[in-house]
């Protein structure tokens, strides 16, 4: 039978009529003791689960089976037409969270590949809030159907080309004629992407195409009344267009890579498998277009029909897809031969965020890019402060973030979180201590975009010498050493060089960035995953102190009191509902976070929002110790003042409590 046909039924094997909840809101068999586990431990527990990303997981598809490589190949067919059609066509990938934050990295990268061979940049990005969410997280933005449509509709003569109407008028902005439309989203949940998917297969001028890594019959169910719809709904119908009509412009790929290391953390696999599948498509498709290298050797000449037979064969032929694939393969493979260097960086960061200290990445280009990416998902993820880690890009801060991509709404600069060099150098490096650390990220492309200033260089040292501040480079290239990880190499406490594979002839890929900045994200995702793991932001492998900022969120705080505490669905909705309004709040006994209208969720999404702190450690402790919110939270500063004085003398104060063992020491 179809792989297709064997992961629907599979799906389908639930208790009663209840659907299986979506493979990435599944705990991980390999990381159920994470919160217990050594820094060590927790680099090989990651390396672990990012295997799954080539091996795949039980008996669903993975990104080697053939239904996915032709689905793959098929979708890079169409962006190579979108490319030959100069003023025509655009490409859309949109997301929400970490998704949309990938599609922003990558739109950019090849918009720069394409202006650098005198193309148009015509790849596009929306993240569900806009451009300030790429480095903070923006309240409810994902679960708006009406905004997701305004963006894309907007999106769509914002990044057409100028035309010229006559002599006398300005030039008008003409809407794009061909569009193809990427939505991500990794657990077949987002609403915002949903609604786009939904509109455009409306649309006789799109082509439609679903990323996600659960099975389509896991795709969320929840009803949205502003929508009318659900994402299960339009998923399905994706795919049986996709299955029965076969009509070349739409496209479903959900290949399963697993549970998260942490459970419903996305950022993690989900992420890598986004960069890599969005890498290998646009990648193949600008060889073709702009004639380069793919994997050292063309791909073919540049034909002009999309049924021509020399393309159909060089995009799937066996220097393509299992190539590109291998050599991602080969780059986690990398990472994770420095696994004992990874323990040692995470012990580092544990040991600065339990004493207040900070994490700061720095890097240009697309290395500055990865930890700022990293940086902003510690907020809704494991309910850190926005400065607890931040991310710095060299040499232009948002100038670079968003060269060649257009955004539907200007953000006034003012808005934006400060990401610059001299943000770093003159706000941020002069307070750094001894309780703070530097991550100093490095690539190729540093060679090209003038590397690192001798000021800047002298100014970390100088951090170094005499504040006792940490700095850590961490290098990932194809040609040796570069000149920013060479001249901080003597001053760092840590060198991390990620042996990646050498290249000839160079270029290798249309971008060889591609390869270096995903491992580079795999140190940064094992940094703050290992770091906030060791001080107590996990539970398990459950994220224990989650931003409640939209609805899938909510309920999965829901979920998370339920399974630690052992209580039934209403219990820890009601607790949930408590820790965020108040003793006072009066619930019904048999309301569960799955039955609760989506507008209802939106209410207490906004009261969990407006500055309530460690909402789910607190219904944790309710429905454990049976006891007030009021009572739950005495409780865990006690447990803080305890844990402050068992800290050195040096004016650290604790800001987090390890709530695996409080609970455990509640149930003795």
């Amino acid at each position: 039978s179809h792989p297709r046909a064997r992961v629907a039924l599979s799906a389908r094997r639930g208790r009663g009529n209840m659907p299986l909840q979506p493979i990435t809101e599944a705990a991980s068999d390999i990381t159920q003791d994470l919160d217990a586990a050594s820094p060590l431990e927790i680099a090989r527990m990651l390396r672990s689960c990012d295997g799954q990303v080539f091996s795949g997981f039980g008996g669903f598809p993975s990104i080697r089976d053939e239904s996915v490589a032709q689905a793959v190949d098929e979708l890079t067919l169409v962006v190579v037409e979108l490319l030959q059609a100069h003023k025509e066509g655009l490409v859309v990938i949109s997301g929400a969270g970490t998704s949309g934050r990938v599609a922003c990295v990558v739109a950019r990268a090849y918009n720069r590949l394409l202006t650098r061979h005198g193309r148009r940049p015509c790849i596009q990005c929306l993240i569900a809030g806009g451009q300030k969410a790429i480095t903070s997280p923006v309240g409810k933005a994902e679960d708006s159907a009406y905004l997701a449509v305004q963006d894309l509709k907007a999106v769509e003569y914002a990044a057409a080309p100028l035309s010229s109407r006559s002599a006398d008028l300005p030039p008008q902005r003409k809407k794009a004629k061909r569009i193809l439309l990427i939505g991500i989203s990794c657990g077949l949940s987002a609403t915002y992407v949903g609604a786009q998917l939904d509109y455009a297969l409306q649309q006789p001028h799109y082509a439609v195409a679903l990323l996600g890594f659960s099975p389509i019959d896991r795709a969320r169910r929840i009803h949205v009344p502003a929508w009318g719809k659900t994402f299960h709904e339009v998923a399905s119908r994706m795919q049986d267009r996709a299955e029965s009509i076969n009509d070349g412009r739409t496209f479903v790929i959900t290949p399963v890579v697993g549970p998260e290391a942490v459970t419903g953390s996305t950022r993690l696999k989900g992420g890598t498998t986004t960069k890599l599948l969005l890498e290998v498509v646009l990648g193949r498709a600008c060889a073709c277009v702009l004639q380069l290298p793919f994997l050292g050797g063309p791909i073919s000449i540049l034909p002009s029909m999309r049924d021509n037979e020399g393309l159909v064969a060089a995009i799937s032929g066996c220097r393509s897809y299992d190539c590109a694939i291998d050599a991602f393969e080969d780059t986690i493979r990398a990472v994770y031969s420095q696994v004992l260097p990874l323990g040692e960086l995470i012990s580092l960061g544990e040991r600065c965020l339990l004493a207040q200290g900070h994490i700061y990445y720095v890097g240009h280009g697309g290395a500055g890019l990865v930890g700022l990416v990293d940086a902003s998902e510690q907020v809704p993820t494991f309910g850190a402060d926005p400065y607890d880690v931040r991310g710095f890009v060299l040499g232009g801060g948002w100038e670079t973030v968003l060269e060649g991509l257009t955004f539907p709404t200007q953000v006034d600069s003012a808005d934006l979180l400060p990401i610059d060099g001299d943000e770093f150098s003159n706000e941020v490096l002069p307070s750094c201590g001894s309780n703070d650390l530097i991550v100093f990220l490095t690539t190729d492309e540093d060679e090209t975009s003038g590397g690192l200033s001798s000021s800047l260089a002298d100014k970390m040292k100088q951090a170094v010498r005499s504040r006792g501040t940490h700095l850590v480079t961490v290098e990932a290239s194809h040609r040796g050493p570069t000149s920013g990880a060479t001249v901080l190499r003597y001053s760092a406490e840590m060198h991390i060089c990620l042996p990646l594979r050498r290249v000839s002839p160079d270029p290798w890929l249309p971008r060889m960035g591609s390869l270096a900045e995903l491992a580079l994200k795999l140190v940064a995702n094992c940094l703050t995953t290992g770091a906030h793991a060791r001080i107590g932001k996990v539970y398990g492998s459950r994220m224990i102190d989650v931003s409640l900022t939209n609805d899938k969120l909510f309920r999965r705080a829901c979920d998370i009191v339920a399974q630690i505490a052992r209580v039934d669905e209403s219990e820890a909705t009601a607790c949930i509902l408590k820790a965020i309004h108040g003793d006072e709040y009066e619930s019904s006994a048999f309301v569960s976070a799955k039955t609760l209208p989506a507008e209802e969720v939106a209410k207490h999404v906004d009261k969990a929002s407006s500055g309530i702190k460690r909402i789910v450690p607190t219904a944790v402790i309710m429905a454990v110790k049976k006891c007030t919110s009021q009572q739950a939270r005495a409780l865990m500063a006690v447990t803080i003042a305890k844990r402050t004085k068992s800290l050195p003398s040096n004016g650290s104060v604790a800001s987090q409590v390890n709530i695996r063992r409080l609970v455990e020491s509640v149930q003795a």
